[in-house]
């Protein structure tokens, strides 16, 4: 293809910098507070937001969990980033992923027991708490060229960070592994945001051994 006219070079620059201001990146920063004598086989996703707690105990479920993990107002969110999870975690069925949105009812009230109790109905060895730290929004300015002008515009772009916390079942006081994952500089709504989280997770629990 011959680029060498000025509006063909122009169009080339424009579609550059619209890939350049439209990359996003995430960052992770995680511990492994007790290895796993083997990778987990399956695994519940639970969703909160605003929290940040270091033990799945009867208190905490109380303070930050009950009514929170199945709060109405997030149920969309939860349901698309359910499914980011699922598809890099368990991109081949394993570990089977259990959706918190399909074990739960929305929006219902369930006690610490009534919560064990179907922690226990559905057979998950693990727990991944995934809370939503902080959502923000950023501003960058975006130049569109033309052949005889150009054109500034403010574009909002969203920035998400979350904490994580990885659960043994059968040790629910202390958690196994935690994160802090960061991403940022994404011209697209949350669902671009869960997809790069996903990754993240998916990638570093791998790395520590705690699936496969």
């Amino acid at each position: 293809m011959n680029c060498n006219t000025l509006p063909q070079r122009l169009v080339l620059l424009h579609l550059l910098a619209v890939l350049l201001t439209s990359c996003a990146s995430s960052s992770i920063t995680s511990i492994v507070k007790s290895p796993a004598q083997r990778p987990y086989s399956s695994m519940m996703l639970v969703f909160t937001t605003g929290n940040n707690f270091k033990g799945f105990t009867e208190e905490n479920y109380y303070n930050n969990v009950r009514g929170n993990f199945n709060d109405i107002s997030y149920l969309k969110f939860r349901k698309q980033l359910e499914k980011s999870l699922e598809r890099n975690i368990s991109p081949g069925g394993f570990p089977r992923i259990i959706k918190s949105t399909e074990a739960f009812l929305p929006d219902e009230d369930y006690t610490y027991e009534q919560f064990k109790n179907q922690l226990k109905r559905s057979g998950c060895e693990a727990i991944l708490v995934i809370n939503l730290d902080d959502y923000w929004t950023s501003s960058k300015y975006v130049t569109t060229y033309y052949e005889n002008s150009s054109v500034t515009n403010e574009r909002e772009e969203p920035n998400s960070s979350y904490n994580v916390y990885l659960y043994d079942v059968n040790d629910l006081d202390n958690y196994k592994w935690i994160s802090e994952i960061v991403v940022n500089g994404v011209y697209a709504g949350y669902d671009t945001l869960n997809n790069y989280f996903s990754r993240r997770v998916a990638n570093r629990l791998r790395k520590d051994h705690f699936i496969h």
